[in-house]
């Protein structure tokens, strides 16, 4: 079984990229192929910006952990995706 916050950072890619694909399909009008690209490409989250405002806010440190991991392990499948 996948750790909690490898398989919350694969759902979340794949959420992401199918939300902002579909978007560039149906509103922009790209192909599916670009689209898909511009959804890996786009979607992923900055690591960065994620750490930094976990530091702001309270959070339980189990909570803080996923979400830091989970921001850190989502770059993999996105170089993936655009590769």
């Amino acid at each position: 079984a996948l750790p909690a916050a490898t398989a919350l950072a694969l759902a979340g890619v794949a959420v992401s990229v199918g939300v902002t694909a579909s978007a560039a399909h149906y509103l922009i009008g790209l192909e599916w192929r670009q689209a898909l690209i511009i959804g890996a490409v786009v979607s992923s989250t900055d690591a960065a910006a994620v750490f930094s405002v976990l530091r702001k806010i309270p959070l339980p440190a189990r909570v803080m952990g996923t979400l830091e991991a989970e921001s850190g392990f989502n770059d993999a499948p996105v170089v993936i995706l655009v590769v």
